[in-house]
Protein backbone atom coordinates (compact mmCIF):
# COMPACT_ATOMS: atom_id res chain seq x y z
CA UNK A 1 0.00 0.00 0.00
CA UNK A 2 2.84 2.34 1.29
CA UNK A 3 4.95 1.74 -2.36
CA UNK A 4 1.75 2.12 -4.78
CA UNK A 5 0.35 5.28 -2.29
CA UNK A 6 3.96 7.15 -3.40
CA UNK A 7 3.75 5.99 -6.80
CA UNK A 8 0.55 7.79 -7.37
CA UNK A 9 1.83 10.74 -5.82
CA UNK A 10 4.85 10.92 -7.76
CA UNK A 11 4.14 13.04 -11.11
CA UNK A 12 7.05 11.43 -12.51
CA UNK A 13 5.33 8.51 -12.74
CA UNK A 14 1.82 9.41 -12.70
CA UNK A 15 -0.26 12.06 -14.87
CA UNK A 16 -0.42 15.43 -12.87
CA UNK A 17 -4.01 15.25 -11.82
CA UNK A 18 -4.19 12.08 -10.99
CA UNK A 19 -0.94 12.72 -8.57
CA UNK A 20 -3.39 15.37 -7.12
CA UNK A 21 -6.15 13.46 -6.49
CA UNK A 22 -3.94 10.84 -4.17
CA UNK A 23 -1.82 13.69 -2.97
CA UNK A 24 -5.42 15.21 -1.76
CA UNK A 25 -6.14 11.67 0.00
CA UNK A 26 -2.88 10.92 1.15
CA UNK A 27 -1.35 14.08 2.73
CA UNK A 28 -4.27 15.04 5.18
CA UNK A 29 -4.16 11.14 6.42
CA UNK A 30 -0.53 11.57 7.32
CA UNK A 31 -1.12 15.22 8.81
CA UNK A 32 -3.83 14.35 10.93
CA UNK A 33 -3.70 10.65 11.90
CA UNK A 34 -0.15 9.53 11.16
CA UNK A 35 2.23 12.10 12.21
CA UNK A 36 -0.26 12.49 15.58
CA UNK A 37 -0.62 9.25 16.50
CA UNK A 38 0.38 7.83 20.19
CA UNK A 39 2.47 4.91 18.69
CA UNK A 40 5.93 5.83 17.67
CA UNK A 41 6.65 3.67 14.85
CA UNK A 42 3.39 4.71 13.63
CA UNK A 43 4.65 8.28 13.34
CA UNK A 44 8.04 7.57 12.16
CA UNK A 45 6.46 5.58 9.49
CA UNK A 46 4.20 8.52 8.86
CA UNK A 47 7.36 10.96 8.12
CA UNK A 48 9.28 8.57 6.74
CA UNK A 49 6.31 8.34 4.00
CA UNK A 50 5.27 12.23 4.53
CA UNK A 51 9.39 12.98 3.00
CA UNK A 52 8.72 10.74 0.29
CA UNK A 53 5.41 12.56 -0.88
CA UNK A 54 6.61 15.61 -0.61
CA UNK A 55 9.64 15.30 -2.46
CA UNK A 56 7.50 13.05 -5.67
CA UNK A 57 4.98 15.45 -6.02
CA UNK A 58 4.66 18.58 -7.46
CA UNK A 59 3.87 22.22 -6.32
CA UNK A 60 0.32 22.30 -8.28
CA UNK A 61 -0.19 19.18 -6.51
CA UNK A 62 0.74 20.24 -2.89
CA UNK A 63 -0.60 23.84 -3.38
CA UNK A 64 -3.67 23.10 -1.37
CA UNK A 65 -2.25 21.34 1.45
CA UNK A 66 0.74 23.68 1.72
CA UNK A 67 -0.11 25.95 5.07
CA UNK A 68 -1.51 22.77 6.39
CA UNK A 69 1.73 20.61 5.79
CA UNK A 70 3.88 23.82 6.72
CA UNK A 71 1.91 23.95 10.50
CA UNK A 72 2.34 20.58 11.55
CA UNK A 73 6.18 20.30 9.97
CA UNK A 74 6.80 23.51 12.82
CA UNK A 75 4.70 21.75 15.67
CA UNK A 76 6.36 18.80 14.87
CA UNK A 77 9.80 20.06 15.58
CA UNK A 78 8.92 20.02 19.17
CA UNK A 79 6.44 17.39 19.43
CA UNK A 80 8.37 14.61 18.00
CA UNK A 81 11.67 15.42 19.96
CA UNK A 82 12.77 13.13 22.26
CA UNK A 83 11.02 13.78 26.02
CA UNK A 84 14.19 13.10 27.51
CA UNK A 85 16.02 16.19 26.43
CA UNK A 86 13.40 18.38 27.28
CA UNK A 87 13.39 16.71 30.27
CA UNK A 88 17.54 17.42 30.61
CA UNK A 89 17.65 21.01 30.26
CA UNK A 90 14.67 21.35 32.73
CA UNK A 91 17.65 19.93 35.49
CA UNK A 92 20.16 21.09 32.83
CA UNK A 93 21.80 23.21 36.15
CA UNK A 94 21.63 20.84 38.37
CA UNK A 95 23.46 18.34 36.62
CA UNK A 96 26.53 21.13 35.70
CA UNK A 97 25.58 21.23 32.14
CA UNK A 98 24.75 24.77 30.58
CA UNK A 99 21.27 25.78 29.27
CA UNK A 100 22.61 27.67 26.10
CA UNK A 101 24.72 24.67 25.13
CA UNK A 102 22.10 22.34 25.10
CA UNK A 103 19.63 24.44 23.53
CA UNK A 104 22.05 24.60 21.08
CA UNK A 105 22.57 21.26 20.73
CA UNK A 106 18.57 20.47 20.45
CA UNK A 107 18.32 23.38 18.12
CA UNK A 108 21.33 21.77 15.86
CA UNK A 109 19.64 18.30 16.06
CA UNK A 110 16.34 19.40 14.79
CA UNK A 111 17.59 21.22 11.13
CA UNK A 112 18.94 17.24 10.66
CA UNK A 113 15.67 16.16 11.52
CA UNK A 114 12.65 14.72 8.47
CA UNK A 115 10.48 17.41 9.45
CA UNK A 116 13.17 20.24 8.71
CA UNK A 117 13.92 18.52 5.37
CA UNK A 118 10.37 18.56 4.19
CA UNK A 119 10.14 22.07 5.53
CA UNK A 120 13.40 22.73 2.92
CA UNK A 121 11.28 20.96 0.61
CA UNK A 122 8.13 23.22 1.17
CA UNK A 123 10.36 26.57 0.63
CA UNK A 124 10.97 25.11 -2.52
CA UNK A 125 7.81 25.17 -3.59
CA UNK A 126 6.57 28.40 -2.06
CA UNK A 127 5.60 30.95 -4.28
CA UNK A 128 4.06 34.60 -4.29
CA UNK A 129 0.16 33.42 -4.16
CA UNK A 130 1.07 30.88 -1.55
CA UNK A 131 1.93 33.23 0.93
CA UNK A 132 -1.38 34.65 1.74
CA UNK A 133 -2.44 31.41 3.56
CA UNK A 134 1.02 30.31 4.52
CA UNK A 135 1.71 33.69 6.82
CA UNK A 136 -0.88 33.58 9.28
CA UNK A 137 0.48 29.88 10.19
CA UNK A 138 3.87 31.15 10.84
CA UNK A 139 2.87 34.50 12.22
CA UNK A 140 0.09 32.16 14.71
CA UNK A 141 3.37 29.79 15.62
CA UNK A 142 5.49 32.72 16.21
CA UNK A 143 2.78 34.35 19.01
CA UNK A 144 1.62 30.57 20.10
CA UNK A 145 4.64 27.81 19.10
CA UNK A 146 4.71 25.76 21.48
CA UNK A 147 8.81 24.21 22.26
CA UNK A 148 11.90 25.58 21.24
CA UNK A 149 12.69 23.72 18.10
CA UNK A 150 9.28 25.36 16.71
CA UNK A 151 9.63 28.36 17.95
CA UNK A 152 12.95 28.88 16.52
CA UNK A 153 12.28 26.02 13.21
CA UNK A 154 9.65 28.71 12.70
CA UNK A 155 11.63 31.77 12.98
CA UNK A 156 14.46 29.99 10.66
CA UNK A 157 11.71 29.08 7.87
CA UNK A 158 10.64 33.11 8.08
CA UNK A 159 14.53 34.11 7.60
CA UNK A 160 14.64 31.72 4.58
CA UNK A 161 11.31 32.58 3.16
CA UNK A 162 12.39 36.55 3.09
CA UNK A 163 15.67 35.33 1.26
CA UNK A 164 14.18 33.33 -1.15
CA UNK A 165 10.87 35.02 -2.36
CA UNK A 166 11.90 38.70 -1.77
CA UNK A 167 9.55 40.80 -2.95
CA UNK A 168 6.97 38.48 -2.65
CA UNK A 169 7.27 38.95 1.32
CA UNK A 170 6.94 42.95 1.46
CA UNK A 171 2.90 42.96 1.38
CA UNK A 172 3.18 40.93 4.68
CA UNK A 173 6.29 42.03 6.48
CA UNK A 174 4.36 44.17 8.69
CA UNK A 175 2.69 41.82 9.93
CA UNK A 176 5.61 39.18 10.25
CA UNK A 177 7.60 42.04 11.56
CA UNK A 178 4.84 42.62 14.80
CA UNK A 179 4.99 39.10 15.65
CA UNK A 180 8.46 38.56 15.68
CA UNK A 181 8.98 41.84 17.85
CA UNK A 182 6.25 40.53 20.30
CA UNK A 183 7.29 37.38 20.96
CA UNK A 184 11.31 38.24 21.04
CA UNK A 185 10.35 40.75 23.99
CA UNK A 186 9.03 38.20 25.99
CA UNK A 187 11.01 35.12 24.99
CA UNK A 188 13.02 33.78 27.42
CA UNK A 189 15.42 31.62 25.62
CA UNK A 190 18.67 32.97 24.00
CA UNK A 191 18.40 30.67 20.95
CA UNK A 192 15.52 31.86 20.22
CA UNK A 193 15.52 35.76 20.67
CA UNK A 194 18.95 35.14 18.28
CA UNK A 195 16.61 33.42 15.82
CA UNK A 196 13.95 36.34 15.82
CA UNK A 197 16.39 38.63 15.54
CA UNK A 198 17.82 37.01 12.34
CA UNK A 199 14.48 36.65 10.84
CA UNK A 200 13.63 40.42 11.99
CA UNK A 201 16.59 41.36 10.08
CA UNK A 202 15.55 38.92 6.48
CA UNK A 203 12.11 40.39 6.62
CA UNK A 204 13.16 43.92 7.17
CA UNK A 205 15.22 44.64 4.47
CA UNK A 206 11.89 43.10 2.36
CA UNK A 207 9.40 45.54 4.04
CA UNK A 208 8.43 49.50 3.16
CA UNK A 209 10.86 52.12 4.24
CA UNK A 210 8.46 53.38 6.51
CA UNK A 211 8.18 49.82 8.25
CA UNK A 212 11.92 49.48 8.32
CA UNK A 213 12.32 52.75 9.83
CA UNK A 214 9.67 51.84 12.73
CA UNK A 215 11.56 48.46 13.38
CA UNK A 216 14.85 50.25 13.75
CA UNK A 217 13.73 52.71 16.17
CA UNK A 218 11.59 49.97 18.26
CA UNK A 219 15.22 47.89 18.96
CA UNK A 220 16.68 51.06 19.47
CA UNK A 221 14.43 51.71 22.11
CA UNK A 222 14.77 48.30 23.74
Amino acid sequence: TRGLSLRLCDVSLTNSSDAAGTVKIVLPLLLEKGIMSTVSAVRALSIEVLVKVVKGSGREQLRPHMPALIGCMLESLSSLEDSRLNYIEQHAERAGISADKLESARVSASKSSPMADTLDLCLRYMDAAMLEEVVPKLTSAVRSGVGLNTRVGTANFIASLAHRSASDITPYAGKLIQGLSEAARSEPSKAVRKAYAAALAAVGREAPKKRFQRLLEDTLAL
